[in-house]
């Protein structure tokens, strides 16, 4: 008579995560399904519940989550030390306390996945767009800059209507952004965004010293934006977040559906900040290229934006913080694990896709 193999129910509890962690990293090799399947199946059901559940509430859920995580964790070790004397051998009670710690990671991850994070994986807009950056020239950037300058030079003439609509109020901000995005999608259906779950930081203008305007929680679903920033940047940065609402996961690609909503904004306002952003990363990839073209195209921009520029260069100035530089550095880190391999370059790549955009479809269509 065969014995069956015994297994501890210790081993047993890792079975599961660890078979469906696999699972996941298996799926992630396959971006024709997770685009079909996921990103144009599953994901805006999941999208469109976390917004409806929490969009309404006027204060980030995430961030209270983020907190009652904290001290969760905090007590758990705090538990684990005071029971030591019940853990065989000397540190039994941390090789528990790990195990217990690197469980919870293991399911973490699996939720991250299975709610947001294979975006990070779908075809995305080199499908959706029919498009694919290739290596470009000084030229092309050039050819960007200048385009981008003209509209910017055309909108600056109703330079009164845009500072009046300077605003930092997130209600404002949400119906603005919103409304462009309803019309950017009766050109691309895959556009439309129903329900909107936009959210104040609880660090309130402490965010301000991190260096990010904003990002999206994806346990809930909310974009989290740092109303405190200058206004003339708000609308393109509530523009970007809700893109990763959609489920775009690439910085790149977050920048391109902001701008492609964006630029269609019935608000000058909201135009202003998108091309003024696509500006910075032209003039940002130029500088790498050619820095005295670079300097030349930066000072051919509209008064008004040099003026905002100026405000921007003091306001960064007076919100540095130590803390900004390890916060990168654990950022670039999430962004190379998460099928970016150009870490904080990543937000730049839309320079790529913004000049295969214009070669395709004609440099005046952008």
């Amino acid at each position: 008579m065969q014995r069956r193999l015994a297994i501890s129910p210790q081993l047993r509890a890792w079975i599961l995560p660890l078979v469906l962690v696999l699972l996941i990293w298996l799926l992630q090799q396959f971006p024709g399904i997770i685009e079909t399947y996921y990103a144009q199946g599953i994901y805006p059901y999941i999208g469109w519940m976390l917004r409806v559940l929490f969009g309404w509430l006027p204060f980030s859920v995430g961030d209270v989550l983020i907190a009652v995580l904290i001290i969760i964790a905090v007590t758990t070790v705090v538990k684990a030390m005071r029971k030591k004397k019940y853990y065989t051998g000397k540190l039994g009670w941390l090789r528990h306390l790990l195990q217990q710690l690197l469980k919870w990671m293991l399911w973490s991850y699996i939720l991250f996945e299975c709610i947001w994070g294979l975006n990070y994986y779908r075809k995305g807009s080199a499908y959706l767009l029919q498009l694919q950056p290739d290596v470009y020239t000084t030229a092309d950037v050039d050819t960007l800059l200048n385009t981008v300058n003209a509209r910017l030079h055309s909108l600056s003439k109703d330079s009164v209507v845009i500072r009046q609509s300077l605003t930092q109020d997130r209600l404002h901000l949400n119906e603005m952004v919103t409304a462009a995005y309803t019309n950017a999608s009766q050109q691309y259906g895959w556009l439309a965004l129903h329900h909107t779950s936009l959210k104040p930081n609880l660090l309130g203008p402490l965010q301000s010293y991190t260096g990010y305007g904003g990002y999206l929680f994806p346990f809930t679903g909310e974009a989290q934006v740092n109303f405190h920033a200058l206004a003339f940047t708000l609308p393109f940065t509530v523009s970007h977040e809700m893109a990763h609402q959609l489920g775009f996961g690439s910085e790149s690609e977050a920048n391109l559906i902001g701008y492609l909503a964006g630029r269609q904004s019935a608000s000058a306002l909201l135009q202003y900040s998108t091309y003024a952003e696509m500006h910075d990363y032209a003039v940002s990839d130029m500088w790498v290229r050619d820095s005295v073209l670079a300097k030349q195209r930066y000072k051919e921009v509209p008064y008004m934006l040099q003026q905002h520029r100026k405000e921007m260069r003091q306001w960064v100035q007076a919100h540095k913080h130590p803390a900004q530089q390890w916060l990168n550095w654990m950022y670039e880190r999430y962004l190379w694990s998460n099928n970016q391999p150009q870490g904080l370059q990543s937000y730049n790549r839309v320079v790529a896709w913004l000049i295969a955009y214009g070669k395709k479809y004609g440099w005046h269509q952008l």
